[in-house]
C-alpha cells in the first residue's frame, strides 16, 4: 500500500469516524419527519448522558452489497462527502497522515486528519486525528479520534471511537450501522445532544450516504 506525505488533503466536507460533526436544523428535521412517518424509532440512550462514555446509534438498509458498501464507507474521499452538516455546517477537512491513496478503502493503522469548522462564529477550528485500529474487510471498520492540542501534537487520551459495521442481507441489500461514541475523563453534566451525538442528524446523514451510494454505486 502506497504512502503519502504528512497531511495530504482528501476533501473540504464531513463527522465522521468520523467523527466529530456538528449541525443541526434542516437535517434533523428531516429524521424527526422520517421518524413521524412511521418508520423506526430514534436512538436513545439507555445510560445517561451524565457518564464518562455517550453514544448514539443509527442503522440504514441500503439498496447494494455488503461489500459494495464497506468498501464506499471505508473509504476517506467519500466520507468527506456524505457526512456534512446541513448548509455546510460543521463542514470538515481531511487529510491523510498514513496511508492512501485517499480514493480507497482505508487499512488497519491508517491515519486520517479531521478539522473541525466551528458551527459558532468565531470559535477556533478543532483537530483530530483518526486511527484505524480495527478492521474486517467487508464488514467493521473502528476508528479512534485523539484531539490535537495547541501544541499540534495528539493528546494522550482517545476522546471518540467510530464503529462502522455493514450486515448482509438476504436480497442482495445490506444495512449500515453506525455507532459513535464520546470518550471523556469523568462525568460530565448532561447537555444537549447535537451534531454527530444528535440522533436525528445523524439518521439523515445517513439517508444522504444511501442516495449517494445507490446513485454512484452500479448494480451488480
Amino acid at each position: 500500500m502506497s504512502k503519502t506525505g504528512k497531511f495530504g488533503i482528501i476533501g473540504l466536507s464531513l463527522k465522521g469516524l468520523a467523527l466529530c460533526v456538528l449541525g443541526i436544523g434542516a437535517a434533523s428535521a428531516n429524521a424527526e419527519n422520517v421518524a413521524a412517518q412511521g418508520e423506526e424509532p430514534l436512538y436513545i440512550s439507555p445510560t445517561p448522558d451524565d457518564m464518562n462514555v455517550m453514544m448514539v446509534e443509527n442503522h440504514i438498509v441500503i439498496d447494494r452489497p455488503a461489500d459494495k458498501v464497506f468498501d464506499y464507507i471505508s473509504t476517506p474521499a467519500n466520507t468527506a462527502r456524505w457526512f456534512v452538516g446541513p448548509g455546510g455546517l460543521g463542514m470538515s477537512a481531511w487529510e491523510v497522515v498514513r496511508g492512501g491513496p485517499a480514493d480507497q478503502p482505508q487499512q488497519l493503522g491508517d491515519q486520517a486528519m479531521e478539522t473541525i469548522t466551528p458551527v459558532k462564529e468565531g470559535d477556533p477550528p478543532r483537530k483530530v486525528l483518526y486511527t484505524v485500529v480495527s478492521l474486517v474487510p467487508g464488514h467493521q471498520w473502528i476508528a479512534v479520534g485523539q484531539f490535537l492540542g495547541p501544541d499540534g501534537k495528539p493528546s494522550e487520551r482517545i476522546a471518540t471511537i467510530a464503529d462502522w459495521s455493514v450486515k448482509a442481507l438476504p436480497d442482495g441489500r445490506s444495512m449500515f450501522v453506525r455507532v459513535f461514541m464520546a470518550v471523556r475523563p469523568d462525568a460530565h453534566t448532561p447537555t444537549k445532544r447535537s451534531g454527530a451525538f444528535d440522533a436525528a442528524f445523524s439518521q439523515a446523514v445517513l439517508e444522504r450516504l444511501k442516495r449517494m451510494i445507490e446513485d454512484e454505486v452500479p448494480e451488480e
